[in-house]
């Protein structure tokens, strides 16, 4: 993740939240394979949530 200041990373951080909501809004609406890679790319986001608060973890620390 490229340095990003503490505004940055809370930004982020709602625009993650808001597209994991977005994705599990349409969820059961999907076919199969599309709820498959909509379920894949919802993992990987909140692995970005996770990212995004260890740098906000660190931003804060001192």
């Amino acid at each position: 993740m490229p340095f990003m200041t503490t505004q940055e990373l809370l930004s982020q951080r709602r625009f993650t939240q808001e597209n994991i909501r977005n994705l599990q809004e349409v969820l059961p609406e999907l076919q199969a394979a599309n709820r498959d890679r909509a379920v894949s790319t919802i993992t990987n986001l909140i692995g970005q949530l996770d990212r995004i608060a260890a740098e906000l973890a660190m931003a804060t620390a001192s």
